[in-house]
């Protein structure tokens, strides 16, 4: 297919209210996630508890969690007991008991190099969310266990320094503004909302949605007879290049909203990630046409396959089980593949072996 065509197939489309109604889908969403990641929501409460103890250490924490985690609902507890029965009466997602020996452990810690556990955690099902509070816990933690461990390792060396100097030199770097900052695998994140963590996820069952909507296109203009005048309008080559001409207008609108989300991180990685997803899409929606031959068929597998995908996938839930029907799914490469190299190298793997099978002749008109 010739530029001139790609470009006039693309303006084509634009001609179908459908295809304007699934692009211009992902506007309304991106804009209420993004005004409801800076308001309290009630999405997820988190109970805290603190067992007895002399320590001021989980009361600091508690407050600290309280003050600079708006969008989190927190409950705080006067017993241990009282707290699991908040999570088993699902009235909380989750509920974090500081043990009474916190300073104790945290010492340890600091002296072995290995922190123990120091809060009991007692929660439901494992999601994205509680994924993403616990990283918050643990960032409120470590403060108190790099004291420890700064403490121990200038006094092997300077056995006569004091705890004001100590303390002093301390405070004196680590209140340098961006001394750390979270990374993952090399991608900075910008979005601090627990709420946004999902958004990756739903855009990509979008874009997904979308490969499987150009595919109903072709189906439904080759049945028109839209292209008698195309040569070679039965090769493979042929189907999916015109699946990706409106494919290729969403992939753009998921980068903007990617970017409008606050959860892009690197340029390179991002954009590789996002093009594998839209060249697997493509080619995992051409290969259901395929297989399933008829046009209700294939109408009849895609809510199926959605669903599979929704639940399969790290969007919500994180299911362990079930690996190799999520080894088959594009969008569980995908959202791997931003934050691991490694899985970046199988998306591309797997997205060539979507390509061989869809060359695989099966001896009918495609």
């Amino acid at each position: 297919m010739k530029i001139t065509q790609f470009f006039l197939m693309q303006k084509r489309m634009f001609h179908k209210k459908s295809f304007i109604f699934i692009l211009f889908l992902i506007i309304p969403v991106v804009f209420f996630m993004r005004i409801s990641s800076h308001q309290k929501s009630g999405m997820l409460t988190v109970v805290l508890a603190e067992a007895t103890s002399e320590s001021s250490i989980p009361s600091e924490i508690i407050s600290d969690l309280q003050k600079t985690v708006p969008t989190i609902n927190f409950i705080v507890c006067d017993s241990e007991e009282e707290a699991r029965n908040l999570v088993i009466a699902k009235k909380a997602d989750i509920a974090w008991i500081f043990d009474s020996d916190f300073d104790s452990r945290i010492e340890k810690a600091g002296k072995r190099g290995r922190i123990l556990p120091v809060v009991t955690s007692v929660q439901g099902e494992d999601t994205v969310f509680l994924a993403y509070v616990r990283e918050i816990l643990c960032s409120k933690i470590f403060p108190y266990y790099s004291y420890a461990a700064y403490k121990t390792f200038v006094r092997e060396r300077i056995p006569t320094v004091t705890d004001t100097e100590l303390q002093e030199q301390y405070y004196r770097f680590s209140s340098v503004p961006d001394l750390f900052a979270h990374e993952t695998s090399g991608l900075q994140s910008v979005s601090n909302s627990y709420l946004m963590s999902p958004m990756r996820g739903m855009l990509a069952l979008w874009l997904l949605m979308c490969a499987f909507a150009a595919a109903l296109y072709f189906l439904q203009d080759k049945e028109a007879g839209s292209f008698v005048w195309f040569k070679k309008n039965n090769s493979i080559f042929f189907a999916l290049q015109l699946i990706f001409v409106p494919l290729s207008i969403c992939t753009i609108v998921m980068l903007a909203a990617i970017l409008t989300c606050g959860i892009f991180g690197s340029f390179i990685h991002e954009v590789l990630s996002l093009c594998l997803l839209a060249i697997s899409s493509a080619l995992f929606a051409n290969l259901i046409r395929r297989i399933t031959i008829k046009k209700s068929l294939f109408c009849a597998v895609i809510p199926i396959i959605i669903l599979i995908t929704l639940v399969l996938c790290p969007i919500f839930l994180k299911v362990n089980n079930f690996r190799l029907m999520q080894l088959m799914l594009p969008i569980f490469y995908y959202l791997n593949s931003v934050y691991s190299p490694y899985y970046l190298l199988l998306f591309t793997v797997y997205t060539i072996i979507l390509f061989a099978l869809n060359c695989i002749n099966l001896n009918r008109k495609q």
